[in-house]
């Protein structure tokens, strides 16, 4: 049986904050095998932050209207894919955004939920600890 080859992958995205008639909710993405929060690869030169806006926009539609200076939550796994191993290594900044939700090709829906119900709709505990320390910035704000 053949080696599987080990690869070092790197994300970036956002934990999105919503205000949906003044109420503050926050934007999950559902892909079908888990929901979390939108993300992506980081490509060629981008910095983080440049992939965090990117995926939001090609995800949702949306652009951030405030977000954080600097990486809030670093997330670390391992997934095997075919013939794979892949670290993985994701960095969330914590957004607010507005306007109407596009979403891409690639997930099943949306869901726009308050911040406790977001974290029981969450698949994976690290997206919850993401999610708690966007929220921390986000009560910084006021």
């Amino acid at each position: 049986m053949a080696r599987k080859k080990k690869v070092k992958e790197k994300s970036a995205g956002f934990v999105t904050f919503i205000n949906d008639g003044g109420v503050m909710k926050v934007l999950l993405l559902d892909h079908g095998t888990h929901i979390s929060h939108p993300k992506g690869h980081i490509e060629g030169n981008e910095t983080k932050k440049e992939t965090a806006i990117r995926e939001l926009m090609e995800e949702t539609g949306l652009s951030p209207t405030d977000m954080s200076d600097t990486v809030l939550s670093t997330i670390k796994y391992t997934i095997e894919k075919r013939s794979k191993i892949i670290d993985k290594t994701v960095y969330f900044y914590a957004c607010t955004a507005s306007g109407e939700i596009s979403l891409s090709d690639e997930h099943k829906r949306y869901i726009m939920t308050i911040p406790k119900q977001a974290r029981d709709t969450l698949t994976y505990e690290t997206d919850r600890e993401a999610l708690q320390a966007a929220l921390e910035w986000f009560d910084s704000l006021s």
